[in-house]
């Protein structure tokens, strides 16, 4: 595929509207808040979502990914973009997506979902790290209550505002508030990851999480594949496990009621001060 027909689809995928993704909801929403960043975060199960908007948001991530250089236009042709847009069994993934209130646009983006172990699917991370979820990555994890958090992105060029400045931990909020319900359901023991190690491991950490990392190193086959410029940037990424920590459930309320009110401070500063964990 050109670079020219890429750089028109992800225009397209860029521009959509989710104004009324709150509205068409087919099941209760796992997290839904408003900032005075002009902020709506949304994060729901897959199946409670209406596929024009899963695809949408997957589309979102796919056309930041190409702004930001992380794919290889070699590899990645129609086929390979309805590959990238299509996701998962929707009662296994949770998405968690931030708009901008005014025009409906997605701002920012993180993806959850649980690999069905007992039919041989495996994690990703299992295949660009040559780990094992459950031995080499959380030991003692049970594989089949093992999530994996994934796809974490902002919008590429946004002006900086106290929404963009928001937006990642609007996303990530709402998937840790996932994170929390599936495990009082008893559907999740931890969730698995990778990034640079100051990055969103640190950002979990912030969010009153307890974060495991791994000295592994990316499979150097990575750089040959779709993803291969991704793997390409001097921050070198580590897997890792994240579980829950006691009385994270409150920690996560104030992080909540500090997001609604912030408009200029830095997030990651402000939560350093709070001295957790």
């Amino acid at each position: 595929m050109s670079q020219h027909v890429l750089d028109e689809i992800t225009r397209s995928a860029a521009g959509f509207s989710f104004a009324a993704l709150d509205t068409k909801l087919t099941g209760p929403p796992a997290f839904l808040s408003t900032g005075t960043d002009g902020s709506l975060t949304i994060t729901a199960r897959g199946d409670h979502i209406p596929v024009r908007y899963r695809r949408a948001m997957h589309a979102f991530r796919c056309t930041q990914y190409w702004r930001l250089g992380f794919l290889d236009p070699d590899q990645v042709d129609l086929d390979a973009y309805a590959d990238e847009i299509r996701g998962h069994v929707p009662h296994r993934e949770y998405h968690s997506i931030v708009l901008d209130r005014r025009s409906g646009l997605a701002v920012a983006y993180v993806y959850l979902v649980r690999p069905d172990v007992g039919s041989g699917d495996a994690f990703t991370l299992e295949r660009e790290y040559d780990i094992t979820v459950g031995t080499i990555l959380g030991d003692g994890l049970v594989r089949n209550r093992v999530w994996e958090a994934k796809r974490q992105v902002r919008r590429v060029g946004m002006p900086w505002s106290g929404l963009a400045r928001n937006a990642p931990w609007w996303a990530m909020l709402g998937l840790s508030r996932a994170v929390e319900q599936l495990q009082h359901r008893g559907e999740l023991d931890g969730f698995v990851a990778d990034g640079d190690p100051a990055g969103s491991p640190r950002t979990f950490e912030l969010l009153g999480f307890t974060v495991t990392l791994s000295e592994k190193k990316p499979n150097p086959a990575n750089v040959d594949g779709r993803y291969g410029p991704m793997w390409l940037q001097e921050a070198t990424p580590v897997p890792y496990v994240v579980t829950m920590s006691p009385g994270q459930d409150e920690h996560l309320r104030q992080v909540e009621g500090f997001l609604q009110r912030n408009r200029d401070a830095s997030v990651r500063s402000e939560l350093s001060q709070w001295g957790w964990p």
